[in-house]
């Protein structure tokens, strides 16, 4: 880790950074993107922001602070970085002097984004940069706006080495027998809504021997009491140990503005794991059909393409090989911290469109 969150080094010279957010928001992506941005361009003075902090004071005991309107308590001057835009900032935004602003687009209405950013940019007033993880969402919002590699951590060894690990000698364990596993997570932290995918996902679990569900949701009462399905509770650092657990990944994704930041996608991709991903995802641009990932375009075709990996190992390593490869490249830390640093510390990559015009963007997105 480059620096704790809510420190900063004494290199006068950079700009000073407020990076604001959800961040005691549990294991959510939005509070896991701010922490690993911090991490990344630790090395230049920043602060970080808490939205949803208790408001006692301007600090936490971690550092933190946390914003709070009434006693002044809110980003001054500097480069404010806002992670997401799932909290209001109507009290103090028009307070708070930014040099530059630069805002992480994560899952969300687009009537919500039409109403922050216009809040953000003070109806026109100021350029705001906004930063996406992926062109085909990006599209949606127009022209010229930046794009970065989401900050995955790649572990030391892939999934399959560490299933085959040794024990320590004269331990001893009682497991159950061996079985195919596809794992998925379960909840859309989006909308509340009961799934319309119950059906495919019983007959995934039959086929493949086991259905793993991580923060199930809802699909907890759907499909808890089957015996081919786990369900397990979101927790936090939960979700990189679930997708080393499981032999293949079932990623889903609905309309495109619901899709967050698809960490167990890029997690199964790092862990060299094959990945079920929908051709209609954002992110199914980042996977090379049948070379380092399947794209599916209908639940027979998952399931297909499901019972060919199941049946065929030595593909489904191969493909999770060429997928291991990819999130070296994309993802090793030395290069993510040279593309964050140069964007957030650097001159960026500014946005050729003006607030109203992204908004204009944004509203018809939201027809």
């Amino acid at each position: 880790q480059a620096a704790r969150i809510g420190q900063s080094s004494s290199n006068d010279d950079a700009p000073l950074i407020h990076f604001i957010g959800r961040l005691h928001a549990g294991d959510s992506d939005d509070a896991w993107l701010l922490r690993r941005i911090a991490e990344l361009v630790g090395t230049t003075r920043y602060n970080v922001w808490a939205t949803d902090g208790d408001a006692r004071g301007a600090f936490r005991s971690d550092g933190v602070r946390v914003v709070d309107a009434a006693i002044g308590a809110y980003p001054h001057g500097g480069v404010h970085v806002f992670v997401g835009i799932d909290f209001d900032c109507g009290e103090w935004i028009d307070r708070a002097d930014a040099e530059r602003i630069i805002v992480f687009c994560q899952a969300g209405r687009p009537s919500l984004y039409l109403n922050r950013l216009r809040t953000i940019a003070r109806d026109g007033a100021r350029r705001i940069e906004l930063v996406f993880t992926s062109h085909a969402r990006a599209s949606h919002f127009g022209d010229g706006h930046g794009l970065l590699p989401p900050p995955i951590e790649v572990p030391a060894i892939p999934a399959s080495d560490l299933r085959r690990r040794d024990r320590p000698y004269g331990v001893w364990t009682i497991e159950e027998p061996e079985v195919w596993k596809v794992g998925m997570v379960g909840q859309d932290r989006q909308v509340v809504a009961e799934e319309a995918d119950v059906e495919f996902l019983l007959t995934m679990a039959k086929r493949a021997g086991r259905l793993a569900i991580y923060d199930p949701g809802r699909l907890r009462y759907a499909l808890g009491g089957e015996r081919t399905v786990r369900c397990y509770p979101r927790i936090a650092h939960g979700l990189t140990p679930f997708v080393a657990s499981v032999d293949c990944l079932l990623y889903r994704a609905g309309t495109w503005w619901r899709e967050g930041a698809a960490r167990e996608l890029f997690t199964a991709l790092a862990y060299g794991l094959p990945v079920l991903c929908p051709r209609t995802s954002v992110y199914a641009e980042v996977i090379a059909d049948r070379v380092d990932g399947l794209l599916y375009t209908s639940d027979d075709d998952a399931l297909a393409l499901m019972m060919q990996l199941r049946t065929a190992p030595a593909w489904a390593k191969q493909i999770g090989a060429a997928a291991r490869k990819k999130a070296q490249r994309m993802f090793g830390e030395d290069t993510l911290t040279r593309q964050y640093r140069d964007f957030i510390v650097g001159h960026g990559a500014k946005s050729a469109a003006r607030p109203n015009e992204e908004a204009t963007a944004v509203h018809r997105a939201v027809q």
